[in-house]
């Protein structure tokens, strides 16, 4: 039995890689097919290849269903798999192609040259071994309830504090396995109600999602725990799949691939937000790195889909990396991506960890988006221990759950302006920058930052309130007249946008005053 020996920073990792299936034995290739015919599966079917919630969600954003859509051409994969010494390893729709496996490695060149020829397809690529890491997970001892810090410095206290805990939002997990998650008191909410929709293994090809390593156990952990007391995930109500798409114990270009293929299966099945703590740049073979002038979010397969994701009205967040203070320094694939949330790492008092890997961008944009606590945050494993890790790896699922709770506030908003909002109330929205983005989004925001508008309404001789978006706080009105004495005094009911009121008040001018636990809003409108 072989033994590779990886290191994550501040841990020592001991992986087997067994003989029979060491990777070197095969040949791994990207074919891309010309064209999608359309045959029985066509775009003017949508609900044959994807489910009710991900056409709705397409609706609902004005996201039309496209021939990326569309699953591969039967007839193509068909052709494939009848050559002998292959095999289809994935797939993608959105990227219209195969990965294939050769097993037959005396025949390679001929295989290549009969695949090549095939009339519909368009190119064959070599898919070389890779040096991948899965980001930092240093650890310290452990304190209790020392998540309320991390939770806190997003404002997302606030709105677990009104029950916006993720609930009706789908969050997909990929990363490199989930040991444990299955059995630890840390998930047991998750694991014993019907939040946890399922998952695949995409890398050993069945459901077993509970194995590989437990990198994603501790991911998790910062969105799904809950045990009151002792830690709280930041959206410990929202429903899951979780997906292995990273191999632990051989590092190749395939695992982008697997990645594609989960965000696909992710779309298929309506996720709201994918999350994902894992980055590629280097590989075995100096040629074939994404080097700096690749980061440009259009070159390497995994940010092209990640993009594609996006654009199917998924909100795709991703950890920026650990390389800051390393040779390569810059974020890594597919954090290039547009389009998505690249994020961060800082401490909880907002100090930029020299680890996070940043930007621009080859083509100039800004990276990371947002930050979010990577430097000492509080996580768990799967034997439900707690205790302190750093990286980015942490960093991004903690956005991810609050970027959930604000979405389930904000139910209206696409996936595009979600992002937006979450860059605009964040730290450095004034002045962002390349070790920090806009900042760390603060989304406990007091009702000053709302905003209403006024309106006498002659149909309804009474007055129109109109929030600028849904509160999730009780409000109270209270109306004055111009020599400032108090006339009317009435509650706003919660999460309602427009209020009618016809209001006994004699013609004049009067002033609305509409007050929450953390703020007050004035403003003044005529009654003829």
């Amino acid at each position: 039995m072989n033994t590779k020996l990886k290191y994550v920073k501040g841990l020592m990792v001991f992986f087997f890689l067994s003989g029979s299936t060491a990777l070197a034995q095969y040949n791994y290739y990207w074919v891309s097919f010309k064209d999608k015919p359309l045959d029985a599966n066509s775009i003017l079917k949508p609900e044959l290849f994807l489910s009710s919630k991900s056409i709705e969600r397409r609706a609902f954003q004005h996201i039309q269903v496209s021939m990326s859509d569309v699953p591969l051409n039967k007839n193509y994969l068909q052709q494939l798999s009848t050559l002998k010494g292959i095999q289809i390893l994935q797939f993608s729709k959105w990227l219209n192609g195969v990965v294939l496996k050769i097993t037959d490695t005396l025949q390679t060149s001929l295989l290549l040259h009969s695949i090549a020829s095939i009339r519909f397809v368009k190119s064959v690529e070599t898919i070389k071994p890779k040096h991948s890491k899965t980001f930092n997970t240093g650890a310290q001892s452990p304190d209790y309830a020392a998540s309320r810090a991390q939770i806190q410095q997003m404002g997302v206290h606030c709105l677990h504090e009104h029950n916006f805990k993720g609930q009706q939002i789908t969050i997909a997990v990929m990363d490199v396995g989930f040991i444990g998650v299955n059995q630890s008191a840390v998930f047991d909410s998750l694991m014993h109600s019907s939040r946890f929709k399922g998952g695949y293994n995409f890398v050993t090809g069945d459901h077993d999602v509970f194995k590989g390593g437990s990198h994603g156990t501790m991911v998790l952990s910062c969105l799904a725990a809950n045990i009151p007391g002792k830690v709280i995930g930041a959206a410990p109500q929202a429903n899951y799949w979780l997906f292995n798409t990273e191999n632990g114990a051989s590092e190749t270009l395939l695992e982008e691939f697997n990645w594609i293929r989960a965000a696909e299966y992710a779309d298929s099945v309506g996720v709201d937000i994918i999350t994902t703590s894992l980055g590629y740049t280097e590989f075995d073979n100096p040629q074939q790195n994404h080097n700096y002038a690749s980061l440009n979010g259009k070159t390497a397969p995994m940010s092209i889909a990640a993009t594609m994701a996006a654009r199917k009205g998924i909100l795709v967040i991703n950890a920026a990396g650990n390389e800051g203070n390393g040779p390569w320094k810059y974020i890594s694939v597919p954090a290039d991506a547009d389009s998505i949330l690249a994020v961060g790492a800082v401490d909880t008092t907002g100090r930029v960890a020299s680890f996070s890997g940043y930007g621009p961008t080859a083509d100039g944009r800004i990276k990371p988006d947002v930050s979010a606590c990577g430097w000492g945050t509080w996580i768990c494993d799967g034997a439900s221990n707690c205790f302190y890790g750093n990286g980015t790896s942490f960093a991004a699922p903690l956005i991810a759950g609050a970027a959930a709770c604000y979405w389930q506030q904000h139910k209206t908003l696409s996936n595009i302006e979600i992002l937006n909002r979450i860059k605009s109330k964040s730290s450095f929205a004034q002045k962002p920058n390349n070790r920090i983005g806009w900042g760390v989004p603060n989304l406990c925001m007091p009702l000053t930052d709302l905003d209403f508008t006024l309106a006498w309404i002659k149909e309804l001789k009474g007055v129109r309130i109109r929030l600028s978006e849904t509160y999730y706080s009780e409000l109270h009105l209270k109306i004055y007249n111009t020599q400032g004495q108090l006339v009317y005094v009435s509650a706003l009911p919660i999460s309602q946008w427009v209020h009618d009121m016809v209001l006994p008040l004699a013609s004049g001018v009067y002033i609305f005053e509409i007050q929450s636990n953390r703020g007050v809003r004035t403003k003044k409108v005529i009654i003829p």
